[in-house]
């Protein structure tokens, strides 16, 4: 077993704990990646039977951006389980006077983490990780291939004011799961029975139906900052290039 003690900001911690929130909201159990590449950040809701990908949410930091005294050759594989209630433990680390949280990882020798723990001058929190890998291992090559807008079929704006529309709207029928995109004379429509709102043109001319489960929106984040965020459609799946992060979930295809 491997010991690594380095220290972290508050700030560094708040910003950990951020991303932490939004990956739990989509599933209790996440990853963390440190390798020569970068550090990735991710959670995977997926069904196990058939493999299939329903919803995956990345955040991706350059090495040093994220801990600054993280070792940068380090490789470490971490698999967090039961995410919310680590998310509100390490909380408790933020009331502090200190502006320093020593941070302890025990590992072993394939670099898999066992243990994570924190601690200011008053409080010890530690949360154990998981070391049989439930989640599957996604690479910087994998990520680059199916999440860069570059390789979609198309892609179109959607400003924050719409999504704000989009997350009222969606609410009007809450029996129906399902939010519709078609295209219509150049027109990218969202709709559902009682509404459509126009989000949008496009150069593709061909006829586009797709089904989207409306839950995968409310997932959604956008820096305030910017005043939209790209949503790129591929064959089976769309990406949301959020300001911090990609968002990927998948669709029904309708004729």
């Amino acid at each position: 077993m491997k010991e690594l003690i380095f220290k972290i900001t508050k700030d560094e911690l708040k910003n950990f704990l951020t991303i932490v929130k939004e990956l739990v909201k989509i599933y209790d159990n996440f990853k963390i990646i440190f390798s020569d590449e970068g550090i990735l950040f991710y959670t995977i809701l997926g069904e196990e039977s058939s493999g299939k990908i329903n919803v995956l949410k990345v955040f991706h930091f350059e090495q040093g951006k994220l801990f600054s005294e993280f070792p940068k050759k380090l490789n470490l594989n971490m698999t967090f389980k039961e995410g919310k209630k680590f998310y509100d433990s390490m909380n408790f680390l933020s009331d502090t006077e200190s502006e320093e949280i020593d941070i302890t990882i025990n590992y072993n020798k394939d670099n898999f983490v066992y243990t994570f723990g924190g601690k200011n001058e008053f409080l010890e929190i530690r949360a154990i990780c998981q070391t049989n890998n439930n989640i599957k291992d996604l690479t910087f090559d994998i990520l680059k291939e199916r999440l860069n807008s570059d390789y979609s079929e198309w892609s179109f704006e959607v400003s924050n004011e719409q999504l704000t529309k989009i997350l009222k709207l969606i609410k009007l029928d809450l029996v129906n799961k399902i939010l519709n995109i078609r295209v219509d004379d150049g027109d990218i429509i969202f709709s559902e029975t009682q509404w459509d709102l126009k989000i949008n043109k496009t150069d593709v001319s061909r006829r586009i139906n797709l089904n989207i489960k409306k839950e995968f929106f409310k997932y959604i984040v956008n820096d305030i900052s910017k005043e939209s965020f790209t949503i790129s459609v591929f064959p089976s799946y769309i990406v949301i290039n959020e300001t911090k992060s990609h968002l990927m979930f998948s669709m029904d295809l309708a004729d």
